[in-house]
């Protein structure tokens, strides 16, 4: 059951767990997109219905006179990728349009996503990629954009990982951080270990 969120322009909707066919009845809002200096991970509705679809995704939605202001998603890894090696991974991500930030959206959408008892099962992580950082629209640093994402999940429980993984290792600023699940055991805790540095075990 959604429900809704006060500011200075009105009541936003929060959808804690918005389908395919309700995110495609919105509108992207135009601060969520491609600019000359960062892209969104995501940049239309469509595409974000596309998230929503995925098997054992989780998405939660907010919106304002039919348009998307933020989202935030749980999603297992993409195919390609050594994260999907474990099944139990979940990767996290979001945004909040230029204009819309600072009114507690992005908190409030990784809320809707987290604290379910079967995530003690689970690994979630996230990958900070600075190429998708909106530095202009923040007015950050590189630096200064890292350590407000790493205050941001770090209250839910993540902490930072090393790994080689190539892309994460392209650039030094990016970043990967996990939460492990208070119910794993030792052999899932040691062969996320390993995968971190791409060594999967035979699951």
């Amino acid at each position: 059951m959604g429900f809704s969120l006060p500011s200075t322009f009105g009541n936003i909707e929060i959808n804690p767990h918005a389908t395919p066919q309700e995110i495609l009845a919105l509108t992207m809002h135009p601060g969520i997109g491609v600019f000359d200096d960062y892209r969104s991970i995501i940049t239309n509705t469509k595409a974000l219905a596309e998230q929503a679809a995925m098997e054992k995704a989780t998405l939660a939605l907010a919106s304002h006179n039919g348009l998307v202001l933020g989202y935030a998603v749980l999603r297992p890894p993409l195919p390609g990728e050594r994260w999907r090696e474990m099944p139990i991974l979940r990767e996290l991500f979001c945004e909040v349009a230029r204009g819309c930030r600072g009114m507690g959206i992005v908190e409030t959408l990784l809320k809707c996503l987290h604290h379910k008892p079967e995530q003690e099962e689970l690994i979630l992580y996230l990958v900070g990629y600075s190429w998708h950082w909106d530095l202009t629209g923040t007015n950050k640093s590189l630096q200064e954009y890292r350590q407000g994402l790493i205050r941001l999940v770090g209250g839910l429980g993540y902490k930072e990982y090393p790994t080689n993984d190539p892309n994460i290792g392209l650039r030094a600023e990016n970043l990967f951080m996990a939460r492990l699940g208070s119910r794993l055991d030792t052999a899932q805790r040691r062969a996320f270990s390993r995968l971190l540095f791409g060594i999967a075990d035979n699951w």
